[in-house]
């Protein structure tokens, strides 16, 4: 064996190591994405009772998702829907 084929051997084998990196953080932010989203609708369609529930606490990982204008908005949905939450927690 040459010297050079072993060298080219270990360039292929640490692209599609980064490639296999890249794919998979790729579909791992995806699935955060969607899951999230998932959730954010749900907790817009039925907002409880109790202001303290945990689908009215800030979602980290949502977060990570949205430019600055749709957490801006996203804070301002939150801030609503706990007042809501609140609402009807006083009147119960």
């Amino acid at each position: 064996m040459k010297k050079g084929e072993n060298s080219n051997h270990s360039k292929f084998y640490w692209f599609f190591v980064i490639l296999r990196i890249k794919i998979f953080d790729f579909f791992s932010y995806v699935q955060m994405f969607l899951s999230s989203r998932i959730r954010l609708i749900w907790s817009r369609i039925y907002i409880r009772r109790n202001e303290f529930h945990s689908s009215l606490d800030i979602d980290h990982r949502l977060l990570l998702t949205m430019n600055n204008k749709q957490r801006e908005k996203y804070t301002n949905d939150l801030i609503r829907r706990r007042n809501i939450a609140h609402e009807r927690d006083l009147n119960n």
